[in-house]
């Protein structure tokens, strides 16, 4: 017969040693709580206690782009006010500068009266002989191409021409001519006048001596 096995030893479990109590749950120096049961584990180095900084992320900001219409070009109306906008300015500056033109630069009244009388004075003079047609010009007309015959028809004209000339460059200017024959030798007195607004009447007055007449002797 066989015998039978004998039946291994066993041991009794040795009984495992009890766990380190936890400690109580505290706030580390960053103020994160630790875990109950697991130990704090502290870095060993410096760079070891940075923590990585993330970088924020950004959102795009998408800017609102102003609503703007189309361009569109000029309709025939609006070229056809253009055009008679500018034709007038046009118009305006040539009538401008046309008055500008034909008016006469202002100057001294009583310097054109002098310059006047003084011109007149001088043809006198050349014309001794027809000194009779300077004093009674009355109603004629000036007329420069007109062919004098006499000496005095040439003093008549010379002074009808002198008078428009007054009446045209002086305001209410008139040009007298008279002789005086109180004085010897007998003289002609050469008057200008003219009347300024503001200014009032005034005249400027010139006096040519004639010269004495020849004495005659008789057999």
């Amino acid at each position: 017969m066989s015998q039978p096995l004998p039946r291994p030893l066993t041991c009794a479990p040795s009984p495992r040693a009890a766990p380190p109590p936890c400690r109580l749950p505290r706030r580390s120096v960053r103020g994160r709580r630790r875990s109950a049961c697991r130990p704090p584990t502290r870095p060993t180095s410096r760079a070891a206690r940075r923590v990585p900084e993330v970088a924020p992320h950004r959102v795009p900001v998408r800017t609102q782009v102003p609503f703007r219409p189309a361009a569109r070009g000029f309709t025939v109306a609006e070229i056809l006010a253009a055009l008679l906008v500018l034709g007038m300015a046009l118009i305006g500056i040539a009538a401008l500068y046309s008055q500008s033109a034909h008016t006469p630069q202002q100057v001294d009244p009583r310097a054109r009266a002098a310059e006047l009388a003084q011109a007149m004075a001088e043809r006198i003079r050349a014309n001794t002989a027809g000194e009779a047609g300077y004093a009674t010009t009355i109603g004629i007309d000036c007329n420069p191409e007109a062919q004098a015959a006499t000496a005095e028809a040439t003093a008549v004209q010379e002074t009808a021409c002198w008078q428009e000339e007054i009446a045209k460059t002086l305001p209410n200017g008139q040009g007298t001519i008279t002789r005086d024959r109180s004085t010897m030798p007998p003289s002609i007195v050469i008057a200008v006048s003219w009347s300024a607004p503001g200014s009032g009447a005034a005249s400027y007055v010139t006096r040519v001596t004639l010269a004495a007449p020849a004495a005659t002797t008789s057999t």
